[in-house]
């Protein structure tokens, strides 16, 4: 949130735990049974974001967060998506998991890109296509987060392309060549 609205919650993150109150020209005390539980994406590869300053993140005990295990990003994907095979949620995943291991890579993949990738091998054009819309979707779902193109191996979606490719051709699936 812009700046003025988290300087007016200084007060009630800090150790007084309390907030202005104008109208009443008060202090109102924050009960100790409350607590503020705040998500950010901070950093220069998130765009459309305030900076956070010294002080104001002072106030939180910051956790960085990474993706799940691929496991656990399957059974996310099971519940989401329970009209998909075990195999198929693996096989994203495993892709997924590729990308966001590669150091070359400046970015990731979030669990938004495989859940994506998922609800258009669900759809009906594709439900009856098995492995064979796989690369197509992924050079939409996947690649198209990065900057570039997929037929550009000198780019960012070049390089996500390779190892989409890489890691089919390691699982038995077939890739039409470009």
């Amino acid at each position: 949130c812009q700046e003025s609205a988290r300087n007016a919650l200084m007060p009630v993150l800090d150790s007084t735990r309390r907030v202005f109150h104008p109208i009443e020209n008060t202090f109102v005390p924050i009960p100790d049974n409350v607590q503020f539980i705040a998500a950010v994406n901070r950093g220069r590869e998130f765009t459309g974001t305030f900076g956070i300053d010294a002080a104001q993140l002072d106030r939180f005990a910051p956790l960085q967060m990474d993706y799940p295990p691929p496991k656990a990003e399957v059974d996310i994907l099971a519940r989401r998506h329970p009209d998909l095979s075990k195999e198929k949620l693996e096989l994203v995943v495993a892709i997924a998991h590729a990308i966001r291991s590669a150091a070359d890579l400046p970015g990731s993949l979030s669990v938004r890109a495989t859940d994506e990738a998922c609800v258009y091998l669900s759809h009906p054009l594709f439900a009856d296509d098995g492995k064979r819309a796989l690369p197509e979707i992924l050079k939409t779902s996947f690649c198209g987060r990065f900057p570039g193109r997929w037929n550009d191996v000198t780019t960012d979606a070049g390089a996500v392309w390779t190892l989409v490719r890489k890691t089919l051709a390691s699982e038995g699936v077939a890739v039409p060549e470009d």
